[in-house]
């Protein structure tokens, strides 16, 4: 096989140096004018590679940059999981579902009716999650809309609620089962130990 031929060497490198409006001004290690004028190179000073000046002040991809178009497609529809925006329906108040949605203005966040209407008679002035200042009733205004997603999303409250407590219910007393059980194999197992030591004695 022939062996390759070494590369031949390359002329000397050439220095530039750019102002601030883009001027480049070259120095060479060689005397050539020929050189010289090739080196003559106007690079922009703000750009992080060898580019040319269009437009002092920016780069090309300022310059030939198109901004991004919005993806609009009625169509696509984003799932979530109920459970995440479940905090978003309750009531900080009462810890509920929210019921006669009313919204406070001076900070838009939303309560059931009575809960924000006793929390204002008995004198708290102020929201109960942000700590804003509330005047009067005059702040407060219902939210139709957010009721109607409620109800769009859960149906029926009164029925969602009881079944909530049903299944809370039967979680108690099925870990209240676990608790006894658990009590009464610890007895067993410490009378099979009183019985053992009596029988070794």
């Amino acid at each position: 096989m022939s062996k390759r031929t070494p590369p031949t060497t390359q002329p000397a490198a050439v220095a530039r140096t750019a102002n601030a409006g883009g001027e480049a001004q070259a120095s060479s290690s060689t005397n050539d004018p020929g050189v010289a004028a090739a080196s003559a190179v106007y690079y922009n000073p703000i750009s992080r590679y060898q580019e040319y000046v269009e437009v002092p002040g920016l780069t090309l991809f300022d310059i030939h940059s198109q901004p991004r178009c919005e993806i609009y497609n009625p169509d696509i529809r984003c799932r979530i999981q109920l459970k995440v925006l479940g905090s978003e329906f309750h009531c900080p108040i009462c810890l509920g579902y929210i019921r006669k949605t009313r919204i406070v203005k001076e900070c838009l966040h939303r309560f059931c009716h009575d809960c924000i209407e006793k929390t204002l008679r008995v004198g708290i002035k102020q929201c109960p999650q942000c700590r804003i200042h509330i005047p009067s009733r005059r702040s407060f205004r219902p939210d139709t809309n957010f009721d109607q997603l409620i109800q769009s999303i859960y149906g029926d409250i009164e029925q969602l609620e009881k079944f909530e407590e049903e299944e809370i219910a039967k979680q108690n007393k099925k870990n209240m089962n676990n608790v006894l059980n658990s009590d009464s194999r610890k007895r067993g197992m410490l009378y099979q130990a009183e019985q053992r030591v009596r029988r070794d004695t």
